[in-house]
């Protein structure tokens, strides 16, 4: 596979070719660049089935490079020195996040999930999926949904109560247990035995303590004990989400 490193500090872009040339053959390095704009440039030249990217570069961030790009057909990799990238990276749909420094194991791991979804793509139907709707039972008959716009659900005894993007808010007659099962097939994780998030509507993650969500409306959804190391791990391996 093709790939470009982009990143500001030269070190950083030499340690890391030498590393996927050492242990990931398969990697064929057409560019090092040393910014976002570099990296813009570079991807206008050459076609490229994975970037791997720093996410901290003065002018425009990682982040800001990946938003400024029309369309996307290649996957990314983030590698940087900072661990609270997670969620952003998330968002962005990379397909991994490795911290500085990179080990050989760490980036054979990366360079496998990178493997991965290009063979899933290719064997992919061309056929458009419909979108799946939750379909919800009423006292008046039934109620479809877009799971994409719930922020998060919160569990009301033998009920659950879905909060959607726009504040409105559904009772439905379900526990929560079964809510998630429904939407096995969407992006949420449950964060305490009482909340299901849909993590594209969180906006930060806070470590302290058990550790609380913090969602786009503001709301704060608190992470329970047990809970809390599989949240963290989800945000550091991104790839898992689509």
């Amino acid at each position: 596979m093709r790939a470009i490193i982009i990143d500001d500090e030269e070190d950083s872009r030499r340690v890391l070719e030498i590393v996927l040339q050492t242990h990931c053959p398969n990697v064929e390095i057409v560019a090092l660049c040393h910014s976002a704009m570099d990296g813009l440039k570079s991807l206008k030249e050459n076609t490229v089935e994975v970037v791997f990217l720093d996410v901290n570069m003065p002018i425009m961030n990682g982040f800001e490079m990946l938003e400024v790009l029309p369309t996307r057909d290649f996957e990314v990799v983030f590698v940087t020195a900072h661990d609270h990238f997670g969620i952003e990276a998330v968002k962005a749909s990379a397909c991994d996040y490795l911290l500085k420094p990179v080990s050989a194991d760490s980036l054979k791991g990366a360079v496998a999930k990178v493997k991965d979804r290009l063979q899933k793509k290719k064997v992919a139907t061309p056929a458009v999926t419909p979108l799946k709707r939750l379909i919800l039972p009423t006292s008046e008959g039934f109620q479809i949904v877009d799971p994409r716009k719930i922020e998060y659900i919160q569990a009301e005894g033998e009920y659950c109560r879905l909060i959607m993007e726009d504040e409105s808010q559904i009772l439905h007659s379900k526990k929560l247990g079964v809510t998630e099962l429904q939407l096995e097939d969407y992006d949420f994780c449950r964060a305490h035995k009482s909340y299901l998030v849909n993590l594209h509507q969180i906006e930060k993650f806070l470590k302290a303590n058990n550790g609380t969500l913090i969602m786009n409306s503001g709301k704060e959804i608190p992470v329970s004990r047990t809970r809390k190391k599989a949240i963290v791990e989800l945000f550091r391996n991104p790839g898992q989400w689509s």
